[in-house]
């Protein structure tokens, strides 16, 4: 393993950790809720807190990024995250378990931002999409894990955190010790102004509407994920099997983003599978709402997941084209931006609910949400003809 590849590794390992950490509590919301004395829509809170972060921060740290080391970045990652994880074990309060929480949900913004430099400085041109990708994917890793180890942390939540701040610290201590020095500097072309850049792309219309479809799109997706444990428990569901049917979702949204790359259809064709995914995904998310028999929900998981994930490579590229070169860069970081707004929105609406008695119909408001989807899809085949086309090449 060379030094490129034991940066790529590191990076990966902390992308994974902080998508973890944002699903610390969720898939064990009401044993959490109990455990610090607020509601369960307290608990959704903590979650809605990383997007929001984003939110803020993404932008300044992008600027920043371009100025310092990764070396310095990772650096920096690994500091912020012990320091959650310790506030954290050091109370048993829930102000102090936000107080954590926002520590590690400001690296959130530097890890989106981070893997663009990674692949300019440390790999060659032919090289960068496959860096990219596989950075993107321990994105996934980390939401798996989460699904898969949260749950058996239910009847243990403090220990648990122990056990996550030691993971954190002796990744922390070899990110110290192990990653190089970059090889040189990433040259600035010039920058482009922020608000101008910006407003010449919410003008065109192709990336309006793929704005919105991530928008709706994404914070359906991370809302099922928030809020499955306490959706499945009104049906007797526990938190162990409602993690295993987020981790089909998931599987089946990895299976659609791969198969969309490989789709030989005529452009304007794989573009109407953006409006059909989401004309479908309503009666698969009734179905999952709604279902009893575990073979209905588990087909009804990995199907609806590839509706909503596959799409988004095929958006990721039309947003990138249509802004040209010289804007590509801030469009995607727009597009990224418009996910993680759609997930706080759509979070915090749950989390109101929640609060307000209505667990059992929580999942419900997904509904009309995706219908907004569907409308917004049939937009984006109207704006998007054959006028931004590349050459595709397999993911």
């Amino acid at each position: 393993m060379n030094d490129r590849h034991f940066v790529l590794a590191f990076y990966c390992a902390w992308n994974a950790a902080v998508q973890f950490e944002w699903l610390r509590f969720a898939p064990i919301a009401r044993d959490a809720a109990k455990q610090y004395n607020v509601s369960v829509g307290g608990i959704g809170f903590l979650a809605m807190l990383f997007p929001v972060v984003f939110l803020v921060l993404a932008m300044p740290v992008g600027r920043l990024l371009g100025r310092i080391e990764i070396r310095t970045a990772l650096r920096a990652i690994s500091v912020l995250m012990v320091s959650g994880a310790l506030v954290r074990l050091g109370t048993s309060s829930f102000a102090g378990l936000v107080i954590g929480q926002t520590l590690i949900a400001t690296t959130q913004a530097v890890m989106i931002s981070l893997i663009a430099n990674i692949a300019a400085i440390w790999f060659k041109e032919d090289q960068r999409l496959v860096a990219t990708s596989l950075g993107t994917m321990s994105i996934f890793g980390g939401i798996a894990l989460a699904l898969l180890l949260v749950p058996m942390s239910a009847s243990a939540i403090g220990p648990s955190l122990r056990i996550d701040a030691l993971v954190l610290g002796g990744l922390a201590a070899a990110t110290w010790l192990l990653v190089p020095v970059d090889p040189r500097r990433i040259q600035s072309v010039g920058e482009v102004p922020w608000w101008p850049a910006t407003r010449k792309l919410l003008k065109t219309p192709a990336i309006g509407a793929a704005l919105a479809l991530m928008f709706l799109g994404d914070g359906v997706f991370n809302a099922l994920f928030i809020w499955l444990e306490p959706m499945f428990a009104q049906r007797g569901i526990n938190a162990e099997l409602a993690g295993r049917i987020g981790l089909l979702m998931l599987g089946g949204g990895l299976i659609g983003m791969v198969g969309m790359g490989h789709v030989g259809l005529p452009e304007r064709r794989l573009h109407m599978l953006i409006v059909v995914a989401a004309i479908v995904a309503l009666p698969l998310t009734a179905m999952l709402l709604q279902a009893k028999s575990m073979l209905v929900i588990g087909i009804s998981a990995v199907l609806l997941g590839a509706l909503i994930l596959s799409p988004l490579p095929l958006l990721v590229e039309v947003v990138s084209l249509a802004a040209g070169e010289k804007l590509a860069s801030s469009a995607v970081g727009l597009f990224w931006m418009a996910g993680n707004a759609g997930s706080a929105a759509v979070i915090a609406l749950m989390s109101v609910l929640a609060d307000r008695g209505a667990d059992g119909v929580i999942g419900w408001v997904l509904l009309p949400i995706l219908a907004c989807e569907a409308l917004i899809a049939g937009l984006f085949l109207r704006f998007v003809p054959g006028r931004y086309r590349s050459t595709r090449n397999s993911i």
